[in-house]
């Protein structure tokens, strides 16, 4: 039988102190990698809270707030504080978002709802002087990265990007 010989620590073991020292590396590395993983889950990156998750348009009639990071079948808010200047407000939203997203219900109710060139506008009853709070309850049904263009009233549209994990 062949005995490891001692070492000057006067342990009688046979190591592999390179390979040993090189899974350590990789170890660490793997704890790094996963510090970052927990980091970006903390910021909201994987969808869902944290302070990235979500990003604000701003409009000079209203603001919108729609996720920066979403999942694929997973529930979504989309909120927005609307001014209630003239007859009620309107809100349009262009067909690249209908495509990523499923509606499953807008509150306050629309009126109407047409279907254009720039896609689909909702019109909302207000009170005048009173602001309207709007949120859409939406649920992405394709993974990838959606880009959509959003307008509210007569205002140019902005483009909104989405990206939406499997």
């Amino acid at each position: 039988m062949n005995e490891p010989q001692v070492r000057s620590d006067g342990l009688q073991v046979e190591e592999h102190r390179q390979f040993q020292e090189a899974f350590w590396s990789a170890e660490r590395l793997a704890w790094l990698g996963f510090a970052g993983v927990l980091v970006l889950v903390i910021f909201g990156v994987t969808g869902s809270g944290g302070i990235f998750s979500k990003q604000a348009i701003r409009f000079q009639e209203g603001t919108a707030e729609f996720p920066r990071f979403s999942r694929w079948e997973a529930p979504e808010a989309i909120t927005a504080l609307l001014s209630a200047r003239g007859p009620g407000p309107k809100v349009t939203i262009s067909q690249e978002f209908f495509r990523s997203f499923r509606v499953e219900a807008i509150h306050p109710t629309p009126v109407s709802a047409e279907a254009g060139d720039h896609g689909t506008t909702y019109h909302f009853r207000s009170v005048p002087g009173q602001d309207v709070l709007l949120t859409l309850n939406v649920r992405p049904h394709r993974p990838g990265i959606a880009d959509y263009r959003v307008g509210v009233n007569r205002e140019p549209v902005q483009t909104v990007r989405t990206v939406v994990w499997p």
